[in-house]
């Protein structure tokens, strides 16, 4: 998961690290990454790799925890786009809705009209409140 930037602005991060986790790796985020770095005027900005395994419900507090934790985060880098690898089906304890209640948050968190793509699994569950987040959003074509 990451922000671009395009408008040259130095963040003070090495995309070093982030690039050689991700890159060519056959992932979602992989193909983001293998895509983004191929073009010089974008600066992929790292804002957290946090994964989830697939087991139901997440604990609703935790999940707010990193809501909050990217809603700063971005706001801190006020990126041009924000690329997010998400699953499309998450849930929490109180939410139903987790990733369209993600996206909308960080809509508002970060204010202005920067772009928000989305990578999904095949299975994504696209909500009204989901569609209404983000600008644009990809599927896997295949699973890695």
């Amino acid at each position: 998961m990451c922000a671009c930037d395009s408008g040259g602005r130095s963040h003070g991060r090495s995309r070093r690290g982030y690039d050689r986790r991700a890159k060519g790796n056959g992932t979602t985020l992989g193909g983001i990454v293998d895509t983004l770095i191929e073009r010089a005027d974008i600066e992929i900005l790292p804002v957290s790799d946090s994964m989830v395994a697939p087991s139901g419900a997440i604990d609703h507090g935790f999940y707010i925890e990193q809501r909050q934790f990217w809603g700063e985060e971005l706001k801190k880098l006020a990126p041009d786009a924000i690329v997010l690898d998400l699953h499309g089906s998450m849930s929490t304890t109180e939410f139903e809705d987790a990733e369209g209640d993600f996206l909308s948050y960080i809509r508002s968190a970060i204010g202005g009209n920067p772009v928000i793509g989305v990578g999904l699994d095949l299975h994504a569950n696209i909500t009204p409140q989901f569609k209404g987040s983000r600008h644009l959003h990809c599927l896997q074509e295949q699973s890695p």
